[in-house]
């Protein structure tokens, strides 16, 4: 079975979602938008990722919009 293999290999810039035909047809486009930021090769670049839990003290969706709001500001 290997030796009918071939080796799979991924160019850069080749990949392309295949389209499935007659899905998809009956709704309207949308514009969306993620938070993707493209990464390239950076010499010396140290990443780092920092997890937290907040901990709410006071109930409420105001409450909760305020300690957000001040988290990421202080960040």
């Amino acid at each position: 079975m290997e030796k009918g293999m071939q080796k799979l290999s991924i160019q850069q810039n080749s990949f392309q979602i295949p389209q499935r035909q007659g899905i998809g047809t009956l709704g309207s486009k949308l514009e969306i938008r993620a938070n993707y930021v493209k990464v390239r090769e950076v010499p010396n670049l140290k990443l780092l990722q920092y997890n937290f839990d907040v901990i709410m003290s006071r109930t409420g969706r105001q409450a909760s919009r305020s300690v957000r709001g001040k988290v990421f500001v202080e960040m």
